[in-house]
């Protein structure tokens, strides 16, 4: 399953957001063993999101215990301070091909 995180940078925090994505945030969700990968994607035409980090998790339990901890609840303070119009959303594979 996937958390999807979808988001505006706010003016001119992008570099610092980057920044902030590769050395804290990213690090922080591979920390956890439930977490399989973690992919930060940006959006290529003018418009919403510019940001959409996709993290790849063994499941909603998982998901809900890492959520739920006080090290992400700090996380996202730091994280909102970078970013606005969050959207999340928790999806999962119905049919894949290689």
């Amino acid at each position: 399953m996937y958390f999807i995180m979808s988001f505006d940078v706010l003016p001119g925090k992008l570099g610092e957001v980057d920044s902030y994505l590769e050395q804290e945030l990213l690090p922080y969700w591979l920390s956890h063993n439930e977490v399989h990968s973690v992919q930060v994607l940006e959006d290529k035409f003018i418009g919403w999101p510019e940001r959409t980090i996709m993290i790849e998790i063994d499941d909603l339990c998982a998901l809900q215990r890492i959520l739920s901890s006080p090290e992400t609840r700090h996380m996202k303070e730091r994280f909102t301070s970078y970013a606005a119009d969050i959207q999340t959303q928790i999806v999962d594979k119905v049919i894949q091909k290689p």
